[in-house]
């Protein structure tokens, strides 16, 4: 158990083998020490002595999609890609933008910009504030959502792991907020990041504070 939770934590890279790969050798070890069981041994042998000899398998690589879920599906992260940058030709088609757009953008610049979830925080002192914190990959971005934008868009600001806000920019010398006007749980997207079995992108939620 724990040699298959390093292969598709995909930590056998340097003996040469994917994620993929590595579980399924790890595999043929656990059905080779099942078959030298005394009840299967000569199961095994008559098996073997009927098919001959038989070609390796070799396993076709998974595309970089499935290998973030695999390892997110593992970690809760990935050093391969940001899924924001993934998703990007998906939720361009709609006319959302990553968060790396408000490092340039003007004072009161209306954006429209998308981001994985990272923070979320709501201090006993701002009076029902919560500060957001959502990235993609190039730059993280801190949202500001006032009490009453709270509970319109409750489920937005509490459940989303990708989120979609539409604000505009605060500049205050270097420091850089991004105002909130509406918010939108953007998670659908994550479907087009999936494995061959099924299995879809499942970041974890932002961390919160109070």
């Amino acid at each position: 158990g724990a040699l298959e939770a390093l292969a598709k934590a995909d930590a056998f890279t340097s003996l040469g083998l994917t994620a993929r790969d590595a579980f399924w050798q790890l595999r043929k070890l656990e059905r080779e020490a099942f078959h030298k069981l005394p009840l299967f041994d000569a199961v095994k042998q008559a098996a073997d002595s009927l098919s001959g000899e038989q070609d390796n398998l070799i396993m076709p690589d998974a595309n970089i999609g499935e290998k973030l879920v695999m390892d997110y599906g593992a970690t809760g992260l990935s050093l391969r890609a940001h899924p924001v940058a993934l998703l990007a030709p998906y939720f361009g088609q709609d006319g959302w933008q990553g968060c790396a757009v408000a490092a340039a953008a003007l004072q009161g610049k209306r954006l429209s910009l998308i981001g994985l979830v990272t923070t979320r925080q709501r201090p006993g002192t701002a009076k029902g504030t919560v500060f957001v914190t959502m990235e993609d990959g190039d730059f993280s971005l801190n949202v500001i959502i006032w009490p009453k934008l709270v509970e319109t868009y409750r489920q937005a600001v509490l459940k989303s792991r990708l989120l979609g806000v539409v604000g505009r920019i605060q500049r205050e010398g270097r420091v850089l907020h991004f105002i909130a006007e509406r918010l939108e749980v953007c998670d659908g997207y994550l479907r087009h990041l999936r494995t061959a079995s099924g299995a879809v992108l499942k970041p974890y939620k932002g961390r919160n504070f109070h």
